[in-house]
């Protein structure tokens, strides 16, 4: 559900597409199919090191993830402040 709304309002084409806050956050993209797919092979031969599961070293921002969706559907970014984000209505 973490992208669901940018990809929804992208697609539906309201324009343009929130960013709350400035974005540059660091947001994790590591896919859970891949995630569960190494725990699975983890469990089936457990190894003898300890390991780091959930590791993402892709240099995604908030704002670059934004722009991305933006950009596949030819609409804009608007900056929202965050003390907006909770004046919204509708948000699930």
């Amino acid at each position: 559900d973490g992208f669901l709304r940018l990809f929804k309002t992208a697609w539906e084409s309201e324009s343009p597409v929130p960013l709350y806050g400035d974005g540059d956050n660091y947001i994790p993209t590591l896919h859970i199919e891949d995630l569960a797919n190494r725990v699975i092979a983890l469990h089936k031969q457990r190894p003898q090191q300890q390991y780091m599961l959930a590791c993402d070293q892709s240099p995604c921002t908030l704002r670059s993830i934004t722009q991305a969706i933006a950009d596949a559907f030819c609409t804009e970014v608007e900056t929202i402040p965050k003390s907006e984000l909770f004046l919204q209505t509708g948000l699930e």
